[in-house]
C-alpha cells in the first residue's frame, strides 16, 4: 500500500525567504484594500457590505504583518490565516452579490472587481507550510464557489439574470483553470518532497553504521576533512584529537557466545561511548570491532585522561541474559595539527599508536 509522503521540514533560509514574499504580498494587498476602501466611500454608503470588509482586511493585514516581524516563527500561523481569510472573504462576498445585493445590474461589477484575485488563493498555497492543508482549503473553495452559482443558476431567470449567469461561467471556469494547475503543482510538489525524503534516508544509510546506529567510516572520514579545513582557517590552528579504539577480547566473546551476543556487545559499547563525549565531539564505529572519535584539546595533557575516560567505560561489564561480558579497549591517538595535517595521516598515526598499545599491553594512560 502506498503512503502518503511525509513532507520535510522547511529549511530556515528557505523559511527566511518565504517570510519575505508574504510581507511583500501583505504589503500589496494591503495597497490594494486602501485604494478599494478610498474610491468606494465616496460611492456606497457607511455600512455597506465592502467597506465593513474593506477595513476589516486591512486591520487583519496590517496586524499579520506586524505579528510577522515581530516574531518570525509565527509563519505558519500568518501564511494559514492569509489563505483561509481570503477563501472565507471571496464566498462571503459572492453570497452577497448573489442572494443578498438589491441592485442587480451591479453583481456584474462587483464580480469583475473583486474576482481578478481568485488565483492567488490558489497560488498561495504553495508557501504555507503545509501543502496538504492548503490544498484542502483549495478543493472546499471551489466546491462552494461552484455550489453558490449552481443554486443561483438554478433560482434566477435566464432572461434577466444572463449577464449575471455569463459572469458566473467566465468566474468558474478560470478559477477552475487555476485549481487544475495549482493541482498539478502540487503533484509535482508532491513528487519533489518524496525525493527529498527519499534523497534524505539514502544519504543517512550511507553515512550510518546499520547495526550500531553511529555514523560509518565514510562520514567520519569526511567529518574529519571537514574539521581540519576548519581548523586550519585559524591562525594559530585548534588543535583536537583522534582516537582509534579497538576492543580486545572480542574475539573470545563472538566465538564463546555466538555473533547475536557479540551484535549487542558492540551496540552498548557504541551506546558508552557516545554517552563520554561532550558537545560537537562524535564518535563512529569504522567497522568489525574498531570505533573512532573526534575529541576537542584545550592542551595537550587531556590526552591521557580522555584515554583512561574511554579505556574505564568500555570495560565496565555488559550484562546479557544474566550473563556478565567483558572487553577492554586500545587506544591510540593523534593530534591535529602535530601528528598530521590530513585525514589519511591522523588517521594512520592513531592506528599506529593503538596497535603500538595493544601490542605491549601497557595500560592506556600515557599520550599516543
Amino acid at each position: 500500500m502506498n503512503r502518503q509522503p511525509r513532507e520535510p521540514k522547511t529549511p530556515p533560509h528557505v523559511l527566511g525567504v518565504y517570510r519575505s514574499t508574504v510581507l511583500l504580498i501583505l504589503a500589496m494587498a494591503a495597497v490594494a484594500t486602501l485604494v478599494a476602501l478610498v474610491f468606494e466611500s465616496a460611492a456606497q454608503p457607511e455600512h455597506s457590505f465592502d467597506l465593513v470588509m474593506y477595513r476589516l482586511i486591512l486591520v487583519s493585514l496590517l496586524l499579520l504583518a506586524l505579528l510577522l516581524v515581530w516574531n518570525p516563527q509565527s509563519y505558519a500561523f500568518v501564511s494559514s490565516s492569509i489563505l483561509i481569510g481570503f477563501t472565507v472573504y471571496f464566498l462571503a462576498k459572492l453570497s452577497y452579490l448573489l442572494f443578498f445585493l438589491s441592485n442587480a445590474d451591479e453583481v456584474p461589477v462587483g464580480l469583475s472587481e473583486t474576482f481578478f484575485w481568485t488565483p492567488a488563493v490558489f497560488m498561495f498555497t504553495f508557501i504555507t507550510t503545509n501543502l496538504r492543508v492548503g490544498r484542502i482549503v483549495n478543493v472546499v473553495f471551489m466546491t462552494l464557489m461552484v455550489l453558490l452559482s449552481c443554486i443561483y443558476a438554478i433560482t434566477s431567470e435566464v432572461g434577466r439574470d444572463g449577464r449575471i449567469l455569463n459572469a458566473l461561467v467566465q468566474l468558474n471556469l478560470s478559477s477552475l483553470t487555476c485549481f487544475v494547475l495549482a493541482g498539478i503543482i502540487y503533484r509535482f510538489a508532491g513528487r519533489h518532497a518524496t525525493t527529498l525524503e527519499r534523497a534524505r534516508v539514502y544519504q543517512q544509510l550511507a553515512h550510518t553504521d546499520a547495526l550500531t546506529g553511529l555514523p560509518n567510516r565514510r562520514w567520519f572520514e569526511q567529518e574529519l576533512a571537514r574539521r581540519i579545513d576548519a581548523a586550519s582557517d585559524d591562525s594559530p590552528p585548534v588543535p583536537f584529537c583522534v582516537l582509534y579504539i579497538d576492543l580486545d577480547g572480542f574475539k573470545q566473546v563472538n566465538d564463546t557466545y555466538g555473533h547475536e551476543r557479540g551484535d549487542h556487545v558492540l551496540q552498548r559499547v557504541g551506546e558508552r561511548l557516545t554517552s563520554v563525549l561532550q558537545g560537537d565531539e562524535v564518535v563512529a564505529r569504522l567497522g568489525g570491532d574498531e570505533f573512532a572519535a573526534l575529541v576537542n584539546l584545550t592542551h595537550i595533557d587531556m590526552i591521557p585522561a580522555i584515554q583512561r575516560r574511554v579505556a574505564q567505560v568500555v570495560s565496565e561489564p555488559i550484562t546479557l541474559a544474566g550473563q556478565e561480558l567483558c572487553v577492554t579497549a586500545s587506544v591510540g591517538t593523534s593530534v591535529y595539527p602535530e601528528d598530521g595535517r590530513t585525514v589519511q595521516s591522523l588517521l594512520h598515526h592513531a592506528d599506529t599508536a593503538m596497535y603500538r598499545r595493544k601490542s605491549t599491553s601497557r595500560p592506556n594512560t600515557g599520550s599516543g
